[in-house]
């Protein structure tokens, strides 16, 4: 069985940059996510790098600002609406999509997948994801 941290392992620096430039790619050719993007993905690029190298297992070497806050300060550029749950999904569909597109397992795939669903209340203000209700 894959765990999250054995990912990077699995995938190495290159592919990992590979996905995030498919990843951006998506992003920017999205009309309901773009406009919460800056132009300038070249930072952005290599804080993902960091960010999702940490996650997988690779060397955490984040060094931006508390993601939290970074996400609350984010607006829509036109309507300057906070980031939303809808676009918050959004983003990681885009994000296992390039995962998807670059020959992933399945088991990889839904471990991007709950990797996302547990940062979406970092991504998005004021959002709570609870555990499902054990059976």
């Amino acid at each position: 069985m894959i765990k999250q941290s054995d990912i990077y392992s699995l995938i190495g620096p290159g592919l990992l940059r590979t996905l995030i430039d498919d990843f951006h790619a998506r992003l920017s050719l999205d009309p309901r996510v773009e406009p919460y993007f800056p132009d300038d993905t070249k930072r952005l690029k290599a804080h993902t790098f960091d960010l999702l190298s940490g996650a997988f297992g690779g060397p955490d070497e984040y060094a931006g600002r508390d993601l939290t806050a970074v996400h609350a300060e984010v607006r829509h550029r036109v309507t300057g609406t906070p980031i939303t749950l809808t676009v918050g999904y959004l983003v990681g569909n885009h994000l296992v999509s390039a995962v998807m597109e670059a020959g992933a397992s399945m088991e990889i795939c839904n471990l991007v997948t709950l990797l996302w669903i547990t940062m979406l209340p970092v991504v998005v203000p004021r959002v709570e994801v609870q555990a499902p209700p054990a059976s």
